[in-house]
């Protein structure tokens, strides 16, 4: 057939079609009637070979066709589709076999790229999938170095090998890793485990790999047979996988523990933190004959700490055992010979209840104990060795003892933090006021009261609960602290001016008023509203100086600098000298010395903090700016970024106005409307203040957009009604 088209570079055949590469950079697909079609690829490929790769599942069939251009580049097209992309740009050598593409680049280097998903055989990559597997986005294992100038000869589907040829002439065949991974995943499919372990050992694969899937322990074990070799696949395993299959492993071993003695020591050995105990039992129930020296040599080498495998040892209560340890170990032989002999000479249940205290198991030292000793000895060991639940279990029937033991466990809960757990011990014996006190370090001032009642009453009763006011108070809790003064000592007053102090405002007109006491307000509520009044006139006055004070200065070194860009388009200098500040003040610092006014922007002062409370913070925050405070002067380079650093640190956010709020709504509820207008008017200002910054001052900043519980100023006049 005429083409048009001379010299063919390469062809090949599949099912029946014929494809021709021509120099004429063209690829023709002709079918088994003689039909021709150009197979659609780049119009600029010098195809120099190319070999076609099939896949089908019970859904599509999917070909692709593999291309060696020149220049090293290795493409893939599906012809179907027209799709194509670039695998490598330094081919110098392919082939595809099985469900991979092998090939070699000039840096020396073999390269396996999966066609198909690993963990579904019959599951076809898609182009990109391909691509992505491939070239420096790979993540799969990397390449496998080779000879200088080796090439390709052959990937053999059937034994999944390649097969390379030297520039010298000799032939080299090997499973390339992926390749490997896929044979051992079919024959773990298959659940041939034999075939499996003899491939990971020949292929230096992971172990992890035959038990990620279904693992049939006892059939691997059957068929894996040889004791040495179990044991080599064991120390192969990651901790994880040890952890996911080790007991059904053990189990598997167990039906022959002689035959596999060693193999269930070095899997005991194995886990985290190793079972050194159950490894020394099957050596002492399993070894036959001079079997057991050696393994115990076998365990001591498996074994970090020859002292941990004494200690075990003992704890099998075998003295015979522990010796063997020492004799085959590097312990010194005299020290502990000593030890057993002293050891063996007692009666057994105190020999036991020695052994018990020595290897920490206290418990079991416990049962032993109160065998032979009275219960006072029983108790003091239960308590020293912290077994109280052992020991109330013990002296159950004798409660003279009990509350000895219940007191002790109450004490060591109180020493650990457990206070709940402590009062509930010392409410069962009838220490209430021991219960009381843990109840109220526990935070239940309720139940705390209550155990109090149970036991004090009087003045004593009230001295007690005046001491939960002053914890509660200091813990920050007024309005319980509150509570208790009003409620339970009808100490109005003082649970007023509690409430002041913390500007619990609504809650001390609340207590006034229900208990018609109306002399409280005008005699203490009002007074202390007016002294907090002048205090946060004095903050949001000072405050709003500094933030205008700051915004503005802020504004002109941004106008200046968009000046000077315009002007030499340089953005190397960020200095100004004073000369252009105005007016502006000339002094800032990172830490400067601010008044009161900085702590409404502090998110850590929420609703309910005391005055006492934010004098200390800003105390605080004083110290701490003296201490490693950095001077920026009018034109240092870094004014800008300090100016935006403490505007955005000193925007008022939303939680820090509501106990303002709450003094202007209480002011309106004594009808001094006065007080109320000048206050809110200026909170209002600090907040347009803090909206008229930049937006990347306020950007991911909470501050208040919308102001719902503003008073409609028509309705706060400036006079205060007679």
């Amino acid at each position: 057939m005429d083409t048009g088209i001379a010299d063919v570079v390469s062809s090949t055949s599949k099912k029946g079609f014929f494809f021709v590469a021509t120099n004429g950079k063209r690829l023709f697909r002709v079918s088994p009637a003689g039909d021709m079609e150009v197979v659609p690829c780049s119009e600029s490929a010098d195809i120099l070979s190319f070999t076609t790769c099939e896949f089908q599942n019970s859904l599509s069939t999917c070909e692709y066709l593999l291309l060696q251009c020149g220049g090293g580049v290795l493409k893939v097209l599906d012809w179907e589709t027209g799709k194509e992309g670039t695998i490598s740009d330094e081919c110098t050598s392919f082939d595809a076999a099985s469900k991979f593409l092998v090939y070699s680049t000039r840096s020396n280097v073999i390269h396996t790229v999966s066609l198909k998903r690993q963990e579904h055989e019959r599951s076809i990559l898609s182009l990109e999938d391909i691509l992505m597997n491939s070239g420096p986005q790979s993540k799969t294992i990397p390449g496998r170095p080779i000879d200088r100038g080796s090439k390709i000869v052959k990937a053999l589907s059937d034994q999944m090998r390649v097969v390379l040829q030297a520039p010298r002439g000799n032939l080299e065949c090997f499973i390339p890793r992926p390749m490997a991974v896929s044979q051992l995943q079919n024959k773990i499919r298959d659940q041939d485990y034999r075939g499996a372990f003899k491939l990971c050992r020949e292929q230096r694969l992971d172990g992890d790999l035959i038990v990620s899937q279904d693992f049939d322990a006892k059939k691997f074990v059957n068929e894996v047979g040889h004791p040495t070799k179990l044991s080599i696949f064991v120390t192969q395993l990651s901790a994880v996988a040890l952890e996911k299959v080790g007991e059904t492993l053990l189990s598997a071993l167990e039906r022959d523990t002689v035959k596999f003695i060693h193999t269930v020591v070095t899997t005991l050995m194995s886990f985290e933190p190793p079972r050194v105990g159950e490894a020394l039992r099957a050596i002492s129930q399993n070894a036959e004959g001079g079997r057991e020296e050696a393994m115990m040599d076998y365990l001591l080498i498996l074994s970090k700490n020859q002292e941990e495998v004494y200690s075990a040892a003992l704890a099998t209560y075998d003295l015979r055992l522990a010796s063997l340890v020492v004799a085959h170990s590097q312990l010194d032989p005299k020290a502990y010979r000593e030890e057993l002999e002293s050891l063996q000479a007692l009666p057994e249940l105190k020999r036991k209840f020695e052994i018990a205290t020595r290897v920490g198991k206290f418990d079991e030292a416990l049962e032993f104990l109160r065998v032979f000793e009275t219960s006072d000895v029983v108790i003091k060991f239960a308590c020293d060795h912290e077994l109280y639940a052992s020991a109330v279990r013990l002296v159950a029937g004798d409660s003279d003892s009990l509350i000895v033991v219940k007191e002790a466990y109450a004490l060591s809960c109180m020493e650990k933090g457990l206070y709940a757990e402590a009062a509930g011990l010392y409410q069962s014996t009838g220490e209430f006021i021991k219960a009381a006190e843990a109840y109220l370090e526990s935070g239940d001032y309720l139940l705390s009261m209550s155990s109090a009642r149970l036991e004090l009453s009087g003045e004593q009763l009230d001295s007690f609960l005046r001491e939960i006011a002053t914890k509660l108070e200091s813990d920050g809790n007024p309005r319980d602290a509150a509570y208790v003064l009003s409620e339970c000592l009808s100490e109005r007053e003082a649970a007023v001016e509690v409430l002041c102090s913390a500007g619990e405002w609504r809650r001390a007109f609340d207590i006034s008023t229900r208990h018609k006491e109306l002399g409280l307000v005008e005699g203490l509520v009002i007074p202390q509203m007016v002294l907090s009044h002048e205090s946060r006139m004095t903050e949001l006055s000072e405050l709003n100086i500094k933030l205008t004070e700051r915004s503005r200065r802020l504004q002109v070194l941004r106008d200046l600098k968009s000046r000077r860009r315009e002007k030499a388009d340089d953005e190397s200098s960020d200095v100004f000298p004073e000369s252009d500040a105005g007016s502006m003040v000339s002094d800032f610092t990172f830490g400067s010395h601010t008044s009161q006014a900085t702590d409404l922007s502090s998110p850590s002062l929420t609703i309910g903090s005391t005055s006492a409370k934010r004098e200390k913070y800003a105390a605080r925050k004083r110290a701490k700016a003296q201490k490693k405070r950095k001077r920026i002067v009018q034109g240092h380079p870094q004014e800008e970024e300090y100016l935006v650093e403490y505007l955005r640190n000193s925007v008022i956010m939303e939680h820090s106005v509501a106990d303002i709020v709450d003094l202007i709504m209480a002011f309106v509820f004594v009808q001094r409307m006065n007080e109320a207008g000048k206050l809110q008017r200026s909170l209002i200002e600090v907040l347009n203040t803090c909206g008229s910054f930049p937006e990347d001052v306020l950007e991911g900043k909470d501050h208040v957009h919308q102001r719902s519980w503003v008073l409609d100023m028509l309705m706060i006049e400036e006079k205060t009604p007679p």
